[in-house]
């Protein structure tokens, strides 16, 4: 797949998770598989973005807007009626550092949606401008933070899935 294709996938891909955390997405078990299928081929998907060799331009972003929608979805995921908290393991590669954290999923999927939100806005703003940045901006993104609240993620949503069955 040559990188515009693959940045044309990722974008879809990251714009149906947005919409599913901004709309009703149901509650309990209806609601996790409405996330697992749209957070699965996100992940797989930003497995496949290649970082731009350089970004010219930060992104434009109302960050108190932003933050405030970020907040509006947590506090929706946190009552949509599934287990919110669960245990992680911060450095699993780590043996020394083995100490387990509790942490939410409605957390880990509003900062996804935090960290792939304002890309998608500069698309929407000016694509040709911002197309390049907002590719870098998910891929360093996905590397540093947002890969790991999948993970987390699609963990407890598994396990959830699991015994709800």
């Amino acid at each position: 797949m040559n990188p515009s294709n693959v940045n044309d996938v990722f974008e879809q891909r990251a714009r149906a998770f947005c919409s599913t955390l901004e709309s009703p997405f149901g509650a309990g078990k209806d609601a996790l598989r409405n996330i697992r299928d749209v957070l699965l081929p996100l992940y797989i998907a930003a497995l496949a973005l290649s970082m731009p060799t350089e970004s010219d331009d930060d992104l434009p972003e109302d960050v108190e807007r932003i933050r405030g929608e970020r907040r509006t979805i947590e506090r929706r995921l946190a009552t949509a009626g599934f287990q919110d908290e669960s245990w992680v393991v911060f450095a699993p590669l780590e043996h020394d550092r083995q100490e387990p954290l509790i942490t939410t999923l409605s957390d880990c999927l509003a900062d996804i949606w935090r960290d792939l939100k304002p890309g998608l806005e500069a698309l929407d703003t000016n694509r040709e401008r911002y197309l390049n940045d907002a590719v870098w901006d998910w891929t360093f993104a996905f590397r540093t933070h947002w890969g790991r609240h999948a993970i987390d993620a699609i963990r407890a949503i598994h396990f959830q899935l699991e015994d709800m069955d």
